[in-house]
């Protein structure tokens, strides 16, 4: 159960960084 939760995260976290990063560098 806490593997899939941190696996979870994990994707979530990339998917946050990779919309969030581009805004951050046109801004």
């Amino acid at each position: 159960m806490r593997n899939y939760v941190l696996e979870m995260f994990d994707v979530f976290f990339e998917l946050l960084m990779i919309h969030c990063f581009p805004r951050i560098l046109l801004n």
